[in-house]
């Protein structure tokens, strides 16, 4: 499972057992395998995500595959603090 550290540091690297048919199924992997119950997706088109963390961070992700159908890939780039 992804860590802050990992998303602060831009990237993420996982594997799966199953081949993935597209980036849009190894991001729908990623939301429901990768991530920690604590962030919210906001917003996905295909294999591009928008979420927020509990502590306010927001921040977006593009995911794809890296190399083969099993070996993946996710790039983060940050947006904003909540200032709520």
């Amino acid at each position: 499972m992804i860590s802050i550290s990992d998303i602060q540091n831009g990237s993420y690297y996982w594997e799966t057992e199953d081949p993935h048919t597209n980036n849009t199924e190894t991001a729908n992997d990623f939301i429901k395998n990768e991530l920690p119950p604590n962030v919210d997706v906001y917003f996905q088109d295909e294999n591009y995500l928008e979420f927020i963390f509990e502590d306010g961070k927001y921040y977006s992700a593009t995911i794809f595959g890296n190399g083969d159908f099993t070996h993946h890939q996710a790039n983060f780039e940050f947006i904003k603090i909540n200032n709520q």
